[in-house]
């Protein structure tokens, strides 16, 4: 059932990023590209690994019921929200330096 969810959500979200970062995002490569592209990257790193952080320690709860389906909707929750991390950063430090 979440899985209906998630997969287009995940998938809009990688294609709003495409779009942004081929028609909107800076083409020079300055250091201000690199920049922006290294912060961003590095927030959707962290959270990444927030998430990742957060399924494994759930996964490790023997009171919770976190196998298979569930376990592999955590992974692909933590995914999305990486995903939409580094497009909301790029969108923010592209309109702030």
């Amino acid at each position: 059932m979440l899985m209906t969810i998630m997969t287009p959500l995940m998938l809009l979200f990688f294609a709003l990023s495409l779009v942004y970062y081929y028609a909107f995002f800076p083409r020079e490569k300055d250091e201000r590209t690199n920049q922006i592209l290294r912060l961003s990257y590095s927030k959707a790193y962290y959270v990444l690994l927030f998430g990742l952080l957060v399924c494994f320690i759930l996964g490790r709860i023997p009171t919770l019921d976190l196998h298979d389906d569930a376990f592999k909707n955590s992974i692909l929750f933590a995914l999305t929200a990486s995903q939409a991390a580094m497009m909301a950063s790029m969108v923010y430090y592209n309109r702030k330096i």
